[in-house]
């Protein structure tokens, strides 16, 4: 894997503090000067890049998010509030690099109880799930913007857990959702692919995609087979793919050191749309 020796890795592990942390943790944190980026824009950072819970970097990150999970103490209401999103935080994110972390593990079955109960015949109903939220963690711990259902943390923590009929309409309705999944930087509806492929919000759609192609199930992938089409038809006649300088965010893009050769950047984008589309078709 080149990107896992390049200098955005390099850069990233060398941030990383004693604990396994990069300081604060949610993305939407305040940078410090002494903590220029967050845990969580770490890992996502280091996702694109390729690393896994083989990587030292990641697996001090897995094991510190691991311990928040075992030392976590309620003394208070609000605390208790924040507890019960710090620990869906933790757990989304440990399930992003394993599937065997006992704690983890059980945070996202409590979610998957709470998802499963909204979803209907009739559809996903909102009510319904903030009713089983309350029966699952209790009142005194809701926040509504916190525990929204189509924010990434429990729309990653749930994948591959729900039985297949509830997977279904829940997956429909994180599709269909107008502002699309909350804290990845696309607030529209995931149906509809963007109309401008070389575009930042292109870049964006598709890392709402890259969470939703966690969902592994045939029924779910064939969902995503129009973004499979839509990839094939913005594609060169070279067989690659650029999506142009615009989606250059030091997020999901660059992956290479520099984008001073255009080459660089279509073997980027190439390499992430390629992994997507063989994720879609299984």
């Amino acid at each position: 894997m080149p990107y896992k020796n390049g200098v955005w890795a390099k850069t990233i592990a060398n941030l990383q503090t004693d604990d396994g942390s990069w300081g604060q943790f949610h993305s939407m944190a305040i940078p410090r000067a002494h903590a220029p980026i967050t845990t969580e824009q770490a890992l996502r950072r280091l996702k694109i890049l390729g690393f896994s819970i083989e990587d030292e970097v990641v697996y001090r990150a897995v094991q510190y998010m691991h311990d928040c999970l075992l030392r976590k103490q309620k003394v208070s209401n609000a605390d208790a509030i924040s507890d019960t999103y710090n620990d869906m935080m933790y757990a989304a994110w440990i399930r992003q690099f394993t599937d065997d972390d006992e704690y983890a593990n059980n945070i996202a079955c409590q979610w998957s109880q709470v998802i499963s109960k909204a979803c209907m015949e009739y559809g996903f109903d909102e009510a319904l799930y903030y009713a089983a939220y309350d029966d699952q963690f209790g009142k005194i711990k809701r926040e509504s913007l916190s525990i929204s259902f189509n924010k990434f943390y429990p729309v990653a923590i749930v994948a591959n857990l729900l039985e297949a009929e509830k997977e279904r309409i829940f997956f429909e309705k994180i599709l269909s959702n107008p502002t699309g999944i909350y804290y990845l930087g696309y607030d529209r509806a995931l149906n509809t692919p963007p109309v401008a492929f070389a575009s930042k919000d292109a870049s964006r759609f598709l890392g709402a995609i890259e969470v939703l192609s966690q969902y592994s199930s045939n029924q779910c992938r064939q969902k995503l087979g129009f973004v499979v089409d839509w990839l094939n038809e913005n594609k060169a006649e070279d067989g690659t793919w650029d999506m142009g300088s615009s989606v250059k965010d030091n997020l999901y893009f660059p992956l290479s050191d520099s984008w001073k050769k255009v080459q660089d950047r279509k073997i980027d984008c190439s390499y992430r749309i390629t992994n997507i589309v063989n994720a879609l078709i299984g």
